[in-house]
């Protein structure tokens, strides 16, 4: 049903704060929030059949949608929230009563904007899908908020899905667009993006829980998650980004000139990346942001070039630190770290190319000229070159380097001695890629400063090498969300 809501529901809806609103599709709206009209539907009282077109008034508003129902508007979105609460404990909120099906809102440009000063919004509950977006570089759900403003936007239990082009050739949509600081995207679940599953610009930024898959459907490239301007302190945990469908970027990206110079960092944990056999060339992170940690993380690549690789750490993100993730290369080609900054730590890290027929790619790459540079506790199995650094500027200690064509070289590819400390026996390692207690990485570790626990200690005293610690989600398995209210 398309529809088209009324000006005078328009004014009733924004001349009142702290109110509760039921939306019904089916119902003939009487423009006077009377239960009339949808008695004989059964709809919730004071039910409308529509979002107002816009959202103007501030304060714990909350507007529940009919689940088992559809919004389709025909003009540019269902509503523009130019409002919203006024605290944390008085939020705007759009979500669903009833039982059945979450209600699905659809829009031409978007189905929600949320414009520049609007904040203290959750979405909730919600189904955004199967739309043609005629504005170029839209969502589903599009901010339009300063960057350096704190928006507190929480989009959480939503589906967000089928989101394409109507726009013409050339042209793309992201399922999600998210500006200004302190929001969130909760245990959702995002699939078939035309460019990127979320895209977001400002400092505190949180996505937890959710799956994230089938992005870049379309003529632009997308990646699953993109940051951009202003990504201080963004913590990203807990979800599985699936990019095998159209596999090009990456599952996780920090590029833009002006992140270089944001050193407040962030914190990307327990992800689980899965990168296609594509191409075109592909990494499974790639950051330019100085002074993140990446911990606990499992990427698997599958594009067999030599030009990519499960994990770029480019010379502007410096102070980088990456521990206990498990990086597993399934062609033979990609290398497994590359590193280009300095004062990069990489601690326990699990870095395996399936293949093994080293022919291609260096396990950790430390590139040229670096200085302040460690590599301590890592499992390096089957690469052409299983550690590759310059002769100076570089700390390699108690790794295990097994099966590589050269276990150490120079960066110009000519061997080296390993470290004294460097075991070159087989790691024994399991279905996940972990060690057991009979492996000669079992107690061969160095023990480091621990980075959120990722020491090789695993809560124990003995210090192993590899990532023992590391919790990741096992392959072909999905995560459960954890649906917060």
């Amino acid at each position: 049903m398309r529809l088209l809501s009324s000006v005078l529901l328009l004014a009733i809806a924004n001349a009142l704060s702290a109110a509760t609103f039921y939306i019904d599709a089916d119902c003939a709206n009487n423009g006077d929030g009377s239960t009339t009209s949808c008695a004989a539907s059964g709809g919730a009282p004071g039910a409308f059949n529509a979002l107002p077109t816009t959202i103007t008034a501030s304060g714990a508003n909350e507007y529940y949608i009919k689940r088992g129902t559809t919004l389709d508007v025909d003009g540019n979105q269902a509503t523009n929230i130019t409002n919203g609460g006024t605290s944390e404990a008085a939020r705007l909120v759009i979500g669903a009563y009833g039982s059945g099906a979450d209600p699905i809102v659809r829009g031409n440009f978007r189905a929600i904007l949320i414009s520049d000063g609007a904040d203290f919004i959750t979405i909730q509950d919600l189904e955004f899908s199967d739309m043609a977006l005629t504005l170029n570089e839209s969502a589903a759900i599009a901010m339009g908020n300063d960057v350096t403003d704190f928006t507190y936007v929480t989009i959480q239990r939503v589906t967000v899905r089928n989101i394409t082009t109507g726009a013409g050739d050339g042209t793309s949509q992201s399922c999600l667009k998210l500006q200004g600081r302190g929001n969130k995207v909760l245990d959702s679940t995002i699939s078939g993006c035309s460019q990127d599953g979320i895209w977001f610009k400002g400092d505190y930024t949180t996505i937890d829980g959710n799956t994230i898959e089938n992005v870049s459907t379309e003529t632009v490239f997308g990646d699953n998650i993109q940051g951009s301007t202003d990504a201080n302190y963004f913590t990203i945990t807990d979800n599985i980004l699936d990019h095998t469908l159209n596999p090009n970027k990456q599952c996780f990206v920090l590029a833009d000139a002006d992140l270089r110079t944001d050193t407040g960092g962030g914190l990307f944990q327990n992800n689980y990346c899965v990168m296609g056999a594509g191409s075109v060339t592909t990494y499974g992170v790639y950051t330019e942001q100085p002074n993140s940690q990446y911990i606990g993380n499992e990427i698997h690549q599958y594009t067999a070039r030599t030009d990519s690789s499960g994990f770029v750490i480019t010379t502007y993100a410096s102070g980088t630190t990456a521990a206990g993730n498990k990086v597993i290369i399934h062609a033979d080609g990609p290398g497994g770290f590359s590193v280009g900054s300095n004062n990069t730590k990489l601690y326990n890290n699990t870095v395996v190319k399936v293949a093994e027929t080293n022919t291609a790619g260096a396990g950790i790459d430390g590139g040229t000229g670096k200085t302040g540079w460690q590599a301590t506790n890592n499992i390096v199995q089957g690469f052409f070159a299983g550690l590759e650094h310059d002769t100076s500027g570089y700390t390699d200690t108690n790794n295990l380097t097994y099966n590589n064509t050269t276990n150490c070289t120079n960066d110009d590819g000519t061997s080296r001695s390993c470290d004294a400390s460097t075991v070159t026996s087989n790691p024994t390692l399991d279905g996940n890629y972990k060690i057991g207690s009979s492996s000669p990485a079992w107690g061969a570790g160095k023990y480091v400063y621990p980075h959120r626990g990722r020491n090789g200690k695993c809560g124990g005293s003995t210090v192993n090498i590899g990532a023992t610690c590391a919790n990741p989600v096992p392959y072909g398995y999905t995560l459960k969300p954890k649906r917060r209210r």
